[in-house]
């Protein structure tokens, strides 16, 4: 096709549904779900299977506590096949009290655990969380081979609106958590880049305005 008929129209969520939480609100949430409530936090939303490789995450804890003696909570929204393992898992690395494994949440409350989190990171192919966690202003990290990506993808800004690691290279995982969690000095310009991300393009009123582009356009 060419170019004037292709219309590219980006994924969004009905962003209408966040409301505002208080800082108490997310002190006291963090106090629930986490026996070291002050350590950073880091979410990951979605389909808990192989392809979201969530166990690259666990690794990655392990070796930022015991190795770097960097420690941070992992908050793990989602169910599926993989739960089961995952859950095996931190406790063969000695990291289950980092971890809250809460299961499937869906509609708005999801917005609220995003709000508590410092950091989004899907180890695999990243897709619509990439949405929820710029929606609250928390940036995302992703892998880097962009040939088995998925469009979302694209919303990631490098050491903007997140970060690529090095496909399938935890280490290269480690560093970027530890960049946005520990050693971004503005965590405000980091917000407001996110949420300048969703405003721009990955919103229902951008849709409208792609098809209604279109439709004026057709012969």
């Amino acid at each position: 096709y060419k170019n004037t008929k292709r219309y590219v129209i980006y994924n969004s969520l009905d962003y209408s549904k966040i409301k505002p939480t208080s800082a108490e609100f997310k002190i006291e949430l963090r106090k629930k779900l986490f026996a070291k409530p002050d350590l950073p936090v880091v979410v990951a939303v979605g389909r808990i299977n192989l392809e979201k490789k969530i166990n690259y995450l666990i690794e990655a804890l392990s070796i930022s506590k015991y190795q770097h003696e960097k420690d941070f909570n992992l908050l793990i929204i989602g169910d599926g096949p993989e739960l089961e393992t995952l859950k095996i898992l931190a406790k063969k690395a000695n990291i289950e009290r980092n971890i809250n494994f809460l299961g499937e949440i869906y509609g708005e409350e999801v917005f609220n655990y995003l709000s508590i989190s410092n950091l989004s990171v899907i180890p695999g192919n990243v897709g619509l969380s990439a949405m929820h966690a710029m929606a609250v202003g928390i940036p995302v990290v992703s892998h880097d081979n962009f040939n088995i990506q998925m469009p979302e993808f694209e919303a990631i800004q490098d050491g903007v609106t997140g970060s690529f690691y090095e496909y399938k290279n935890i280490n290269s995982l480690v560093t970027k958590i530890h960049y946005w969690i520990f050693e971004n000095n503005d965590t405000r310009k980091t917000k407001r880049d996110c949420l300048n991300m969703i405003g721009t393009k990955y919103n229902i009123k951008y849709q409208l305005s792609v098809v209604k582009k279109c439709l004026q356009n057709l012969p």
